[in-house]
């Protein structure tokens, strides 16, 4: 059967290993060669090296690169047909809005995945007597979706069923189907959720008597016969301190460290992990004036071609960074924010938290705006609208 075969310069491009490594898989029959029918400069005959007896990663990356004119092949390569030649051609579309629901380690982890099953999603769009036949490098011929994930799940270093339930996973939820889903209960002890007085006993001891996590297990030893009579086994270290240390970072720091500490370090805070975010969760509204004077000829209440600066009113999602509702005027007030509020409700949805910045120029725009035109917004809508202090952009 035909089969593409490669210089040694298109091996070592395609693999990255050096010509000297090349030669000695070539003379331990790893690599099936043949004598190029051109000779070097110097008179000595050239190797030609098989391409299905590359990697598959290799094998993939040349049939990325333009085909030249003859015969198509696949990715490892068997029988001529003209629908092979776009065969693994690339990996599934991910659109933005799927990659922005997770973080980057989660992305990564879903993108391995996706270029390991990708393969399979193409074989199995394909109908029968379209479907392409491929040969290993020990030359077993792959006609079928069980022998074709067998020998996807080799080159991957996983097992058959691993690639199948990542392939079932894509299948019926997408993209996001090849990221870990987190347990419930991760990171939860189950012994302390069904005991409360276990609970507040070792909250007590290390929030309020300040006590290390080593001396509140020690005490929980100790009381735990008239904490909970009926209980025999007690929760392991672990679980107490996993348990103690998952406590809000700000109520540690203030029952262990102090009000002033708290402060300083807490009040006011910054939130700036956009990553623990989704789209649309947040939306947060500011004022600006532009720096350039302008002649007026459409807002009211400003004397026809007099000049001005315009203000600009703007919404942007926290997560993605996106503006997503504006509105110009000539000074910015309550109805400023319900039109960019309304051009974004139109575009984008409902957000679950709308913010807007408070300082001593808008306090009358707050007033104004509570009450009447923002909240009104929310009436019968599962948000929440809440106003930030001064240099304060999110305080929730």
């Amino acid at each position: 059967m035909p089969n593409s075969w490669l210089r040694i310069q298109d091996v070592t491009d395609l693999t990255g290993w050096y010509p000297q490594h090349v030669r000695r898989l070539a003379r331990e029959g790893q690599l099936l060669h043949r004598p190029s029918k051109s000779v070097r400069y110097d008179g000595r005959v050239q190797r030609e090296y098989a391409l299905s007896s590359l990697p598959v990663e290799a094998q993939l990356k040349f049939l990325k690169q333009p085909l030249l004119s003859g015969p198509a092949c696949t990715a490892l390569t068997l029988r001529s047909d003209p629908n092979q030649s776009k065969l693994f051609a690339s990996l599934p579309e991910v659109t933005e809005p799927e990659r922005l629901n997770f973080s980057a380690k989660q992305n990564a982890q879903a993108l391995k995945r996706l270029e390991a099953i990708a393969p399979l999603v193409e074989f199995s769009r394909r109908s029968q007597r379209s479907r392409p036949t491929f040969r290993t490098i020990g030359g077993v011929a792959v006609r079928s979706m069980n022998s074709l994930a067998g020998y996807l799940a080799n080159q991957h270093h996983v097992s058959p069923r691993t690639l199948w339930n990542w392939y079932a996973q894509y299948r019926k939820l997408g993209y996001a189907g090849l990221v870990d889903r987190v347990r419930s209960d991760k990171g939860k002890s189950r012994f302390l959720r069904a005991h409360p007085a276990v609970r507040a006993f070792i909250e007590n001891k290390y929030l309020g008597e300040r006590l290390s996590i080593r001396l509140v297990y020690q005490a929980l030893l100790r009381d735990l016969r008239n904490l909970e009579p009926e209980c025999t086994r007690p929760p392991s270290y672990s679980a107490v301190r996993s348990y103690l240390q998952q406590l809000p970072k700000p109520l540690l720091i203030l029952s262990r460290e102090g009000e002033r500490q708290f402060q300083e370090r807490c009040e006011p805070y910054l939130l700036t992990d956009f990553e623990t975010l989704v789209p649309n969760q947040i939306w947060v509204s500011d004022h600006g004036q532009h720096d350039v004077w302008v002649r007026n000829d459409l807002f009211s209440g400003v004397s026809t071609n007099a000049a001005l600066r315009p203000w600009l009113t703007a919404m942007i999602d926290m997560r993605s960074r996106k503006i997503v509702g504006t509105a110009w005027s000539a000074t910015p007030s309550s109805h400023t924010i319900s039109s960019a509020l309304r051009v974004g409700i139109e575009s984008f949805g409902i957000p679950q938290i709308f913010m807007w910045i408070t300082a001593k120029t808008t306090r009358r725009l707050v007033a104004s705006t509570s009450p009447r035109n923002v909240v009104a917004y929310w009436s019968g809508w599962e948000s929440s609208p809440s106003t930030a202090c001064p240099g304060i952009p999110s305080r929730s």
